[in-house]
């Protein structure tokens, strides 16, 4: 989304003003926005809450899910980011599904400790603050402007494993390389 177009709609405008700022202690008197980089854990997360809570995920059928537990968003968020989300090798905090704790800072989610009535275990939910349901629209539009210019298309080509994907970035996850 850094690289997301200026658009001169008011609606644009406007929710970029409505995001919280950073407020670190060098950074006084600048009001710069939050805008998560594309495709990275944030996004994927943000994106990928806004289409639940608005029924636009794979398999749907309809339902909206207003919050959803770490296997869901999981499941429903990877497609969209670069960084594997189910990574055990490296800790939490190493991890893409790590953004947790910042979103929670930067008051874009919430956290929900259920009771499971079933097992009595307690279960995570998370679900979207109102500044995060902002810029979660504004992740998911800008995915749609990126599907019309860089349409996902299928291609022959037969690889041991039967699957291939292409990933288009300008850097890579170092981690990731060591893979």
């Amino acid at each position: 989304l850094d690289s997301a177009p200026t658009s001169s709609s008011s609606h644009y405008q406007h929710d970029r003003k409505m995001l919280p700022a950073d407020s670190s202690p060098g950074k006084r008197h600048q009001l710069k926005p939050y805008i998560p980089q594309h495709a990275s854990g944030s996004y994927a997360v943000l994106a990928t809450m806004y289409s639940a809570m608005n029924a636009k995920y794979l398999g749907s059928e309809g339902k909206r899910l207003l919050t959803l537990t770490e296997e869901q968003l999981k499941r429903f968020a990877q497609p969209r980011c670069r960084s594997n989300l189910y990574d055990k090798r490296r800790a939490r905090s190493r991890n893409a599904f790590a953004c947790m704790d910042g979103l929670i800072e930067k008051k874009l989610v919430r956290k929900e400790i259920v009771r499971n009535t079933n097992g009595g275990r307690e279960i995570e939910k998370w679900g979207l603050l109102e500044a995060g349901e902002i810029l979660g629209r504004l992740c998911v539009d800008f995915d749609s402007a990126v599907d019309q210019v860089l349409p996902v298309q299928g291609f022959v080509y037969k690889t041991p494993a039967k699957k291939l994907a292409l990933c288009f970035d300008n850097r890579e996850d170092a981690h990731f390389l060591q893979r």
